[in-house]
């Protein structure tokens, strides 16, 4: 198994698994394919913790993205955590829930949304 096979299946994406060379945007687009693959193969209904998990990490990999239009990217993140906040319930999972209202707070910081980035990260602290 490769690095980035192992880091895919632990949810790791590239540049927050520190691999240097392998951080290259050539790895991270690979990594968004496969990412909407596993989300476009993950059934919703019957698997929503698995289906909610490979949304944000497919918004994750989209915010990083370094190619293309970076503010597609981060709309295309912001909406994989759409789908990720609305399956993950505060009162059920509140880290995850958090977890993704922080990454979509960052998201908005870098596309200018300042006040939106803050509402997030409140909403965020309020769950621990």
């Amino acid at each position: 198994m490769s690095v980035e096979t192992a880091d895919f299946a632990l949810g790791v994406l590239p540049k927050q698994a520190g691999l240097g060379e392998h951080s290259s945007a050539d790895a991270l687009s690979a990594t968004v394919e496969a990412l909407k693959r596993h989300l476009a193969a993950t059934p919703r209904n019957s698997r929503p913790f698995e289906h909610a998990s490979a949304a944000y990490r497919l918004g994750l990999a989209y915010a990083e993205l370094p190619l293309g239009d970076q503010a597609a990217n981060a709309r295309k993140a912001l909406a994989c955590f759409e789908v990720a906040i609305q399956i993950f319930d505060p009162r059920t999972y509140p880290v995850e829930h958090a977890r993704v209202l922080n990454a979509a707070g960052v998201v908005n910081r870098t596309l200018g949304e300042t006040e939106r980035a803050i509402e997030l990260a409140e909403k965020a602290v309020t769950l621990f």
